[in-house]
């Protein structure tokens, strides 16, 4: 090693000497160790700014059919919790869906004015894409929440008697004919609310309509 090198490395204790006349820094260079240190704060800065996916958020994007099955078995209020965190971010076209699921979930647990308070607000998500036979489904929900399935069963037997008075909705475009088909299933499932034993012919008859147009659901 050239002496003059030598002699410059013993006053420079924090530098290493390559060989080819340039110089390296020790492991622990003071230098060094402040470099590594300003990494390690950009990267928990990095990962301070990442946000974490709230409950809220992975709910939301959970399909409907998952609140469908929780509801079948038994789960309601988890069922709730999917279709409320659900509707907050829901297109106009599964907002409505949301709110009456939730409707109907209120309705079980016997919260009668919340129902009918959802059922308000799904008749209106479904006005607004132009699907009035299920928002006058969610009206007579309202009126059975607030007053009883007999007081439905009368509302919703005069609307569809006008709707579909020969029952031809099988003639019907397939958005109208969803909606009778699903308006007969709740109209037998009132009957049996009413009177299983005195409505029972009439509810199997609404029931086996319904079917026959295409209602294949529980919900």
């Amino acid at each position: 090693m050239p002496l003059l090198c030598f002699l410059w490395r013993d006053r420079h204790p924090a530098v290493l000497y390559n060989g080819i006349g340039t110089k390296r820094e020790e492991p622990n260079s003071p230098k060094k160790a402040f470099h590594f240190s300003s990494i390690i704060q950009k990267e928990e800065m990095r990962a301070a700014r990442v946000r974490t996916e709230s409950m809220a958020q992975r709910l939301a994007k959970k399909p409907m059919s998952e609140g469908f099955e929780l509801w079948d078995r038994g789960y309601h209020l988890g069922a709730m919790r999917l279709f409320i965190f659900k509707a907050e971010t829901s297109p106009p076209f599964q907002l409505g869906p949301c709110l009456d699921a939730v409707g109907h979930l209120l309705l079980n647990l016997e919260e009668y004015a919340d129902a009918k308070e959802n059922f308000g607000y799904a008749a209106e998500k479904y006005e607004l894409i132009q699907q009035p036979i299920l928002a006058e489904l969610m009206n007579v929900k309202g009126v059975e929440a607030m007053e009883g399935p007999a007081s439905a069963v009368q509302r919703l037997q005069a609307y569809l008697s006008a709707a579909d008075p020969n029952r031809g909705a099988s003639a019907f475009d397939a958005k109208t004919k969803a909606g009778v088909a699903r308006s007969f299933a709740y109209l037998a499932e009132l009957y049996l609310k009413v009177d299983a034993t005195a409505h029972a012919g009439q509810a199997i008859a609404d029931a086996e309509y319904a079917v026959s147009l295409g209602w294949d659901r529980v919900h």
